[in-house]
């Protein structure tokens, strides 16, 4: 208990200073720790769905949206490739509406790198 108490931040300290045990010490951690995270993969899932390409290029919009499917799969919340396309598509104008309707027809799952091309080309 001493340890833990000792290995904290002050602002982390008001927490726990009175409780009596580890036990009690880890539970009360836990609890934050996991309200917080599921307020960061809400948080990440939110920006997912509303960022827009707008005046970026394509390349600009990916390497706006990569990083928050990397932070899912940080998070142990790992977007499949075909979500994070869903994501990407959701994003768009509408000058990519052609290039949209044909990667969604296809029987075949294109891999993202295929996608950004195809916009690319757009």
């Amino acid at each position: 208990m001493h340890w833990l108490m000792n290995s904290i931040t002050l602002l982390m300290l008001d927490y726990v200073i009175n409780f009596q045990t580890s036990a009690k010490i880890w539970t009360i951690f836990t609890k934050l720790w996991a309200t917080t995270s599921r307020a960061r993969l809400l948080l990440i899932r939110g920006l997912l769905q509303s960022t827009k390409k707008g005046p970026f290029s394509i390349d600009e919009y990916f390497l706006k949206m990569n990083p928050y499917a990397d932070a899912l799969t940080t998070a142990a919340q790992p977007l499949s490739n075909d979500d994070l396309i869903l994501y990407i598509h959701g994003g768009l104008d509408s000058e990519y509406e052609v290039v949209v309707v044909n990667l969604t027809s296809r029987t075949d799952n294109p891999i993202l790198q295929e996608v950004q091309f195809m916009l690319h080309s757009q």
